[in-house]
Parts: structure tokens; C-alpha cells; sequence
């Protein structure tokens, strides 16, 4: 966040370690001086070898299959179709997952319209789609993609790096693809920015996942292949959650769970409610004086009266009663596009709430959306996606006045 160390609106767990750049450096885990470069270096070492790892034991074990669950961000399935699960029992995976990256350059230099086909499993997916249907659990399954090559990147990337080295990697693949985004798979098109106000319906429950993952191993234990049933990610990066107010993941969390599970301890992810996954605080609508289970959106009203002093912004005036001040694109490019200037005082419709804002951050996502290479929805498009200020006016139902934290596409 952009404000101080003593700036009252920010959780005073969060500036504790503000004031002393030491404290701050090993609270960073040793990242070191060097914006993370030797850091990156060893946790790419260790990516790499654990990869090559996998693959040596995938080798050894000489499977006919690979079974691999992965989450599915808004990629083979959209408004159309939002399974909780689907067996996808193509004849073949074909990607291009380079095309993602656009002029960036991969890892392999490889040219980004390549095309990678793997062979796929259609049988076994027959089978244990049926399988799984007699055992009671309703589980959809598709011979062909819905969108785009149908391949999500949770599998792609799982098997381009699986053959790192590019010695051939030709083991037939079964995915089985997760609505892991739930009530955001849709309202957030598997991004960071929000496109729709109304939540979607959740993910399915630990409690559900586990009674697919065991019908799923008993199947095919039973059956005539050899397969390793393997998840794509596993904690290869974590959200950031409405609980830190979307400042930083639920670290304290996730180390308890990962502890559960290097003891064994199956039960415990089996029974965990489906809402502490997600991370919903559960105070969220009496602080924001909207009823619980709401939903509000946002909408920014800039208070910082010396916005864009020491900014080398071009300056828009805008004719007519427009008080608030905003740094905002008309189209995306580079920050000759930045343009400091008015903006209509929006007002709070249906489950809205403005917040006039006292301090915002550059987001990530803001570099993406100024640049282009991320959805900038209507313009022109307002930058800084996290902020923290107070409500000024809601809808009549909600009460105002309320400090409040959070981002542009969901609040805290």
C-alpha cells in the first residue's frame, strides 16, 4: 500500500515490519539485495530438479496412463458449461501454450506459435467415467474441446515441464479438470479483474473431492492399466485472499494444512468447510454495513488532494462539476498513456458503496492492464486496483462511514 507506516487504515499486523528496510529483507525470507535474483536462481534449481525427479520415478514405474487433475481458469470452459469436474477423453491434447505469452520468450526458445500434441486416453475415460456414474457420482466427461485447444494451462505446463530436457515425454495423458475459481470462475473470466458484480456459484466441496479421488483410485485399481494419478500444481503459488484484505496470501493457513498433510492426516482436509478454503471473512458485511452473504462492489472515489504533483502525467481538464481527481488510460500503451485528470463523482447504485480513497498501490495486474496484455474492460479504465479508504455513500440499504480495504475487482 502507498501509505506510511502509521496510516490508520491499514491492520497494524501488516505495518508491523514498515520503518526498517533490514526487518524488512528477512522478513523476505532472504531474498537478499538483488531484487531476488539469487533467490529465483536456487527456486528455479529446485523447480527443475523436482520435475526431473517426477519424471524419473513416472519412467520407472512405466505407467500405460497418466491421470492428471488440474483447475480449469475460464480456458476450455465458459458461460456455456461450468462443471465442477470433467473427464476430458480426447483422442489427443493439442496446445499451443506459448501464444499466452505473446512476444515474451520462453524458457526453451522456442518459437510461440509451436504446437505440442500429446496422445490421449479415450478408453480409460470411457471407463472410468461409467465406472464413476454406477458408483453414484454424477461426473461429466467430453471426447472433444469446448474452447480454444481445450487444454488448460494447469495441464500444459505440467507437461512441458515434465520433459524439461525435451527427450520425448510420450506417455498417454487423461485429464480430469477442477472448477477451482468457484464463485469467481466466471465474474473474473479466470483473471484478477472483475467483470461482473454477482458472485458464481462455489467450487466443489474438500468433502466432494475427496469422495472422487477415492472412487477414482479404487476404479482403476481394479482395472487392466497401470496409471499414476498425479495433481498438476499443488502449491505452486497461493491467492491472495479476502481474509489479509487482499494484500497477501493466508500463509498461516496454508502451512497448517501442508502440515496435515505430510502427517497423513486426510480427515482433517476431507472436513474443512468449503468457506474457510475460499478465505471469505466472515465479518465482511456488518464492518461494510451490508447484510451477510452480500455481495458490493466498489467504486472508487479519489480523495488524495495532490494526486499527480510529482507525476509526469498528461493533464486533462474536463468541463462541468467533476471533484473527483484520477489517474486513469484512455487506451493501453506505455506510461506516456497515463493521463492525470477529472472524472465524473460516481454514485452508489443497487449493492454498491463508493470509498473515497486515502491511499492505493500499483498492482501487478495494473502494469498488465496499462500495457494491454491483460482485459482493460470499458474505457477509460481508472488504475490502482488496491486501495484503502472510507465508504462515503451506499445504497440505501447499507450504512456509511465504514473503514474499508480491499481491491477494484472484489472487497475486503
Amino acid at each position: 500500500m502507498a501509505a506510511g507506516a502509521d496510516a490508520p487504515l491499514r491492520p497494524a499486523h501488516s505495518r508491523a515490519h514498515e520503518g526498517s528496510r533490514e526487518l524488512a529483507r528477512a522478513d523476505a525470507r532472504g531474498w537478499g539485495d538483488d531484487e531476488g535474483i539469487t533467490s529465483f536462481k536456487a527456486h528455479r534449481a529446485r523447480v527443475f530438479s523436482a520435475f526431473r525427479t517426477l519424471r524419473d520415478e513416472i519412467e520407472a514405474f512405466r505407467p500405460d496412463f497418466i491421470l492428471m487433475w488440474g483447475d480449469d481458469q475460464y480456458e476450455n470452459f465458459q458461460e456455456d458449461i461450468i462443471p465442477p469436474f470433467c473427464l476430458l477423453a480426447y483422442d489427443k491434447l493439442e496446445f499451443q501454450p506459448f501464444k499466452r505469452l505473446g512476444k515474451r520468450p520462453n524458457i526453451w526458445g522456442e518459437p510461440g506459435d509451436k504446437t505440442f500434441t500429446w496422445p490421449g486416453q479415450p478408453a480409460a475415460g470411457r471407463f472410468l467415467a461409467t465406472r464413476l456414474l454406477e458408483a453414484g457420482i454424477d461426473m461429466p466427461y467430453a471426447y472433444r474441446p469446448l474452447h480454444g485447444d481445450g487444454v488448460a494451462h494447469a495441464f500444459a505446463n505440467t507437461l512441458l515441464y515434465l520433459d524439461l530436457d525435451r527427450r520425448g515425454f510420450a506417455y498417454p495423458i487423461l485429464p480430469v479438470t477442477v472448477n477451482c475459481y468457484g464463485r469467481d470462475v466466471i465474474r473474473n473470466r479466470g483473471g484478477g479483474s472483475q467483470f461482473g458484480v454477482e458472485a458464481d456459484p462455489p467450487a466443489p466441496s474438500p468433502r466432494r473431492c475427496f469422495e472422487l479421488g477415492r472412487a477414482t483410485a479404487r476404479i482403476l485399481r481394479e482395472s487392466p492399466w497401470r496409471v499414476v494419478l498425479m495433481a498438476s500444481s499443488s502449491w505452486s503459488h497461493a491467492f491472495l485472499t479476502e481474509k489479509n484484505h487482499f494484500i497477501y496470501p493466508d500463509l498461516e493457513a496454508d502451512r497448517v494444512l501442508l502440515e496435515h498433510l505430510r502427517a497423513g492426516d486426510y480427515d482433517t482436509w476431507r472436513d474443512l468447510p468449503l468457506e474457510r478454503l475460499e478465505g471469505v471473512r466472515p465479518a465482511r458485511g456488518p464492518e461494510l454495513g451490508v447484510p451477510r452473504g452480500g455481495h458490493v462492489r466498489a467504486r472508487r472515489q479519489d480523495g488524495a488532494r495532490r494526486l499527480g504533483g510529482d507525476l509526469d502525467l498528461q493533464r486533462a481538464e474536463v468541463p462541468g462539476d467533476l471533484p473527483m481527481k484520477a489517474v486513469y488510460i484512455a487506451e493501453p500503451g506505455g506510461l506516456e498513456k497515463l493521463i492525470f485528470g477529472d472524472r465524473p463523482d460516481p454514485e452508489a447504485g443497487a449493492g454498491e458503496v463508493v470509498v473515497r480513497v486515502r491511499a492505493t498501490a500499483v498492482n501487478h495486474a495494473d502494469l498488465a492492464i496499462r500495457a494491454g496484455r491483460s482485459a482493460t474492460g470499458a474505457l477509460p479504465r481508472i488504475l490502482g486496483l488496491d486501495i484503502a479508504g472510507k465508504s462515503r455513500a451506499l445504497d440505501p440499504a447499507s450504512r456509511a462511514g465504514k473503514r474499508a480495504t480491499g481491491s477494484w475487482w472484489r472487497t475486503a
